[in-house]
């Protein structure tokens, strides 16, 4: 619906949701932090009545109820990514939604 190629269903229902909903969205816009020194691309980055500088960020984690991932992905080194971006966002004091395939 909105026109953006997402990399997995759930983002898809995601991306449909937000747009269904009029609530404008980036897919995988850069993430700005002077506390990181790699390239972090959050799923989805919804902005505060259209403010670039109150960014709320929406991962959708590929981990059922059960925390298995699904066939052909490294199960510990995605729960550590996980981790990673959920401890980023804590610490950045981040508006953060995480979502989970369950």
């Amino acid at each position: 619906m909105s026109g953006d190629k997402v990399k997995s269903y759930g983002e898809l229902l995601i991306a449909n949701f937000l747009s269904v909903h009029g609530v404008s969205f980036e897919y995988e816009a850069k993430f700005k932090s002077q506390n990181i020194t790699y390239t972090y691309r959050p799923d989805f980055t919804v902005f505060k009545d259209g403010r670039k500088d109150q960014p709320i960020i929406i991962e959708f984690f590929g981990i059922d109820k059960d925390g298995n991932v699904k066939p052909g992905i490294l199960p510990e080194r995605y729960k550590n990514l996980t981790q990673k971006k959920i401890e980023l966002h804590n610490n950045e004091g981040s508006d953060f939604i995480s979502l989970y395939y369950y």
